[in-house]
């Protein structure tokens, strides 16, 4: 299907302590398709992780290799409204002015800007929380909403840590406007915090949480990606290093970071962030929403060492299993790591969220793949999902520590 692509900006009112009561803008990447008549719109919300930013996780443009990397794209062929936003901070979204000082990124970090001497933060605390995200999340839902022919609710996708943000929109701070919730390769905190701590913004433990950002380096990127890269011929082709896909990538992020290209070796910026409410406590009290009135869709990769870390507490079959609804899906795609959106599984996410997109309106299960509204599926190198159990153990995955986690 025809579409077109349109960037905007939605302004919202910082409730940020570095930019408090101002005035900021989110930007948002519309791609809009000629539907015909008749048919509904249905609006589609992509929200990135830690570090990558919306256009490059959702919208890569490149025609290196075999296949379209643009998940976006792929979904407004659908005929999904598909809206790809940047929370503030991240990517082409305001980003607050401490984050132009680079004595304000991670004091681990500041060697890679040498010649540069190192120097203290002049902004000795974390940037922004859980609730700055559900509000600048809320805030673009309801510009989507709002607009001409819009239906009442959303579906939202959330890749990694942008579980933090979308995980508890849909359960409990505005259910009622989501449709259905499609999580990638999500952060779930299995020991993370309930609560907010008594104040914000945090500063301490100082190694932690004493600066605003960080900041993603080239070298960086493509040693966490090689780890996850299988070097036996089990899954030939995993990344596709023929076409350099790694640069290309690294292009994208520069390119969303006009300032951070121009430090020491060219860097892309992140925020710092406090992120509470997306645990199993949280999650298995939950009775109404997610599962239920929201849909759940979860995939991820076999061979994530990000979102299946045991020194960290992460775990995807964890979040599975604190899910009480039934109406829950979870996909692991062989041969994936993290970083899937580019690399070659993707193409068998794309046809997953299509074919749970497509279901929408489905008479008797909306929000299904192959007809399931339930279960645990592996997705093969090659051939069909199968059915499987395999949420009995914490994780099946490798436990090294990631170096840049997205």
């Amino acid at each position: 299907m025809h579409f077109t692509s349109q960037d905007l900006v939605v302004d919202h009112r910082s409730n940020l302590d570095a930019n408090n009561g101002a005035t900021i803008e989110l930007f948002v990447r519309w791609f809009k398709p000629d539907l015909p008549p008749g048919r509904p719109r249905q609006p589609v919300l992509m929200v990135h992780g830690r570090s990558s930013p919306g256009l490059v996780s959702f919208d890569l443009r490149s025609d290196a290799g075999e296949g379209r990397y643009s998940w976006a794209r792929e979904l407004a062929e659908e005929g999904c409204d598909v809206f790809v936003m940047d929370l503030q901070g991240m990517g082409r979204s305001t980003r607050p002015v401490q984050m132009n000082d680079p004595c304000n990124i991670n004091p681990l970090q500041q060697h890679l800007l040498l010649p540069r001497e190192p120097c203290a933060a002049r902004y000795a605390k974390q940037l922004t929380n859980s609730a700055s995200d559900w509000a600048e999340l809320g805030t673009v839902v309801n510009w989507i909403l709002g607009q001409s022919g819009m239906p009442s609710k959303i579906d939202l996708i959330g890749y990694s840590a942008g579980a933090y943000a979308v995980g508890p929109y849909a359960m409990t701070i505005d259910p009622a406007k989501v449709a259905s919730l499609l999580l990638l390769a999500p952060i779930f905190a299995v020991k993370g915090p309930s609560t907010p701590p008594p104040t914000l913004p945090v500063s301490t433990p100082c190694a932690v949480y004493g600066f605003p950002m960080h900041i993603l380096h080239r070298t960086g990127f493509k040693k966490s990606w090689d780890s996850e890269v299988d070097v036996e011929p089990r899954y030939p082709g995993q990344r596709d290093d023929v076409h350099d896909i790694v640069d290309v990538v690294w292009d994208a992020f520069l390119d969303n970071d006009q300032l951070g290209r121009t430090w020491g070796p060219g860097v892309s910026r992140f925020r710092n962030g406090y992120w509470w409410g997306w645990n199993p406590e949280r999650v298995t009290a939950d009775r109404t929403n997610l599962g239920e009135e929201v849909p759940v869709l979860i995939v991820y990769g076999e061979k994530d060492t990000s979102a299946n870390n045991t020194p960290l507490n992460f775990s995807v079959p964890e979040l599975y299993r604190s899910v009480q609804g039934r109406r829950k899906l979870m996909y692991r795609l062989d041969g994936a790591g993290h970083l899937v959106v580019w690399e070659r599984q993707r193409k068998r996410l794309h046809t997953l969220s299509r074919k749970w997109l497509r279901s929408a309106r489905h008479p008797t299960r909306p929000y299904n793949v192959d007809g399931n509204t339930s279960g645990t599926f592996v997705v093969p190198w090659e051939g069909d999902p199968v059915e499987m159990d395999y949420t009995s153990g914490r994780t099946e995955q490798p436990v090294a520590v990631p170096l840049e986690p997205m």
